[in-house]
């Protein structure tokens, strides 16, 4: 009798125990799909946001090596026995060590406006429609200007449609010595 009592608890004992663990196996497989389904959520927005970070990145970089070509070129220019040619040549080189500068415009025009007007010119239009000047024959002190400008759906990492309108620009304006 009491060998049938003993193996009656230890029954019990086994059983609550079986019970418990297929209550946690149950609920475990209740949330089973979960994860998946908030990771195909998740995923795309993050992989968007890294996307979104890599070329705004790359836009700053393209623009920062336009400014730092036409700066180079500028100082380069500003010196005696520099043609506008080498200055264009010089932006070209620059920014050909960090991206495609086929479809890249580089203008020099005389940039005496701006010590002259009231209002300088501002757009790109207005600044392209600035005089071409030749810095070998540019006078002492004079203004000039060294503009590079490249569409940002030419150098873009991964081209969208909706960037097709961005033009990053690199501009200095310097006095010819």
């Amino acid at each position: 009798m009491d060998e049938h009592i003993v193996r009656t608890v230890m029954t019990v004992g086994v059983n609550k125990t079986v019970r418990a663990r297929n209550a946690r196996i149950h609920r475990r497989s209740k949330r089973r799909g979960a994860s998946a389904v908030e990771f195909a959520i998740a995923a795309p927005v993050f992989v968007l946001f890294l996307y979104g970070l890599a070329e705004f990145s790359h836009a700053r970089m393209v623009s920062n090596l336009l400014q730092t070509s036409t700066r180079q070129a500028a100082r380069m220019g500003a010196t005696e026995g520099v043609s506008s040619a080498d200055c264009t040549t010089r932006v070209n080189a620059i920014v050909s060590s960090g991206v495609n500068a086929e479809a890249l415009t580089v203008i020099v025009k005389d940039a005496t406006v701006f010590d002259t007007s009231a209002t300088p010119p501002s757009t790109a239009a207005e600044i392209a429609a600035l005089d071409d000047v030749e810095l070998n024959d540019a006078p002492p002190r004079s203004l000039f200007l060294v503009r590079a400008t490249i569409n940002y759906s030419d150098v873009a990492l991964i081209g969208m449609p909706w960037f097709d309108s961005v033009v990053l620009t690199g501009q200095t304006v310097i006095r010819h010595e």
